[in-house]
């Protein structure tokens, strides 16, 4: 792995995510059990951005279906979307979720140090 990236619980992260690039062109974004790949980066490099951007904001969970099978969803309107699934067929036919891992910190407000 040529980047890793590991942020600890900090404001707005209520628990460590890992975030990684591999192969010159292997993205990875993992929280709890889940880790993931993409690649090639150009084509996957919008999604990921989005993933990223929406677990910060709250918009983004994992939900556990068994072991250590889950799917990576994002909440798009009102409804949560499947973007990515792990050890598990959730493409051919859903399976109710045992759980769910979510950044579920909220947003600290703005200090006049943020952007520095």
């Amino acid at each position: 792995m040529e980047v890793c990236w590991t942020f600890p619980v900090q404001p707005h992260l209520s628990r460590p995510i890992t975030l990684g690039l591999q192969n010159l062109d292997e993205l990875n974004f993992g929280v709890g059990d889940l880790w993931t790949y993409f690649f090639p980066f150009p084509n996957h490099a919008d999604l990921f951005e989005r993933i990223v951007g929406s677990w910060i904001e709250g918009n983004g969970r994992v939900a556990v279906t068994g072991g250590r099978s889950c799917n990576l969803q994002l909440l798009e309107g009102a409804e949560w979307k499947t973007v990515y699934s792990q050890n598990g067929c959730a493409w051919f036919f859903w399976i109710k979720p045992k759980g769910y891992l979510m950044n579920d910190t909220p947003p600290a407000p703005a200090s006049p140090t943020d952007g520095f």
